[in-house]
Parts: C-alpha cells; sequence; structure tokens
C-alpha cells in the first residue's frame, strides 16, 4: 500500500482492477493484446489489475471500449475511480 493511502482505497483499486482482469480474461485478451488494441503496454495494465495505479479518463474510456463494457459496468467503474484518492 502507498504512503498516506487508506486500506478503503486499496480495495476500491482492487475492485476496479479485478472487474478490468474478469472482462479482459472473458474477452480471451492477453495483457499484452489488450494493452496493444488501447495503446499502452502490457506492464501498465498490469499495475491497473494490481490496484497500483488507476487510468487517466482517456485510458479508461479505450478500455472501456475495448472490452465493450456495459453501461452499468462503466458507471460502476467511474463511481469506483470518483470515490479514489491518492492524497
Amino acid at each position: 500500500m502507498k504512503q498516506g493511502e487508506s486500506d478503503d482505497n486499496q480495495g476500491r483499486t482492487e475492485t476496479f482492477g479485478a472487474m478490468l482482469r474478469s472482462r479482459r480474461v472473458k474477452a480471451g485478451l492477453t495483457q499484452k493484446a489488450l494493452a496493444d488494441t488501447v495503446g499502452g503496454c502490457g506492464p501498465l495494465i498490469s499495475q491497473y489489475e494490481g490496484g497500483h495505479r488507476l487510468p487517466s479518463i482517456r485510458m479508461f474510456a479505450k478500455l472501456c471500449a475495448a472490452l465493450g463494457l456495459s453501461n452499468d459496468e462503466v458507471v460502476f467503474l467511474i463511481e469506483v475511480i470518483e470515490q479514489t484518492s491518492w492524497d
């Protein structure tokens, strides 16, 4: 856990990461394949899935589009990200 990061925030990023990983696996994509699709790199996807980092809004939109997330899933993930603070 990063300095200043609460246990509650860690849970939120893990929730985002777990959902991202679940959808990626369901889509039959490797981390590298997803990264190539959204213009990122495999280690970046790994950081998202591991709960160590959250995507920018632009990257978030690319990930949602690449994985074909439903409106409900997108709204849920936006709420998770909005409630996360790195202070």
